[in-house]
């Protein structure tokens, strides 16, 4: 009899143990789940939960303890992912993550919102190094979801430099007024000015010349601009 109810205490002390693991907040539970996974009492809760996705699972995958992630497969799995594990995640985080993830599932569901969510927290640029790191992944997922637009307000950099490099890149689609008469500001020579103005898309590169003043720039630009039209106009009525 004392054996048995030996036993049941246990069982109960083990439920309040692991329940009260679970009710943790997620950092908390990555921290110690190093040492809660070599605990042979604690094989066969790990074993279940590593089933679905949910914060020990997460925990174990994050720690490379698990070798792929559950995909979400109900709502509760699904707010927890968006609410618990994405918010938790600062941008390098979330791109590690991000990255790992693709690796393993491809192009999912899963992977293109947290894609999203990710721009629409957007990065903090401080550095070149962290510029480097923000290109390197954005022109990896901007080839798979090309259709995923991303804007300047989209990015949070020190200087406007990095702001010219992004768009230079082709990861800003458009460029603000001020972030480009800065830039051309900042330029030294009329030739720098002009051959950045004159990349620019072509609706705004009159506005610009007129903008700086540019007239003798501009019209050479017409000049060229009409020779080349006319070129395409005469090639084509000859074929």
């Amino acid at each position: 009899m004392q054996t048995e109810l030996d036993e049941e205490e246990l069982e109960q002390i083990y439920k309040e143990v692991v329940n009260n693991f679970e009710q943790k907040p997620l950092s908390e539970i990555k921290r110690e789940i190093g040492i809660i996974k070599n605990l042979s009492l604690f094989g066969s809760f790990l074993l279940e939960k590593i089933q679905a996705l949910n914060k020990i699972s997460f925990a174990l995958w994050d720690n490379g303890d698990l070798e792929k992630l559950p995909y979400y497969t109900n709502p509760e799995e699904y707010d927890f992912w968006q609410n618990e594990v994405l918010s938790s995640l600062d941008w390098k985080t979330l791109q590690q993550v991000l990255t790992k993830l693709l690796s393993e599932q491809g192009f999912t569901k899963q992977v293109e919102e947290s894609f999203k969510y990710l721009i629409g927290q957007g990065w903090e640029i401080k550095s070149g190094k962290e510029l480097q790191t923000v290109q390197s992944f954005l022109e990896t997922f901007k080839t798979i979801f090309p259709s995923i637009p991303m804007e300047e307000t989209n990015f949070r950099c020190k200087t406007n430099q990095f702001y010219i490099e992004l768009y230079e890149k082709g990861i800003i689609k458009d460029l603000s007024q001020t972030r480009t008469k800065l830039y051309i500001d900042a330029l030294k020579t009329e030739d720098e000015k002009a051959s950045f103005i004159e990349k620019l898309p072509f609706d705004k590169i009159l506005p610009y010349y007129f903008l700086f003043h540019r007239y003798q720039i501009i019209k050479r630009y017409i000049v060229v601009y009409l020779r080349m039209n006319f070129q395409k106009l005469t090639s084509c009525v000859l074929t």
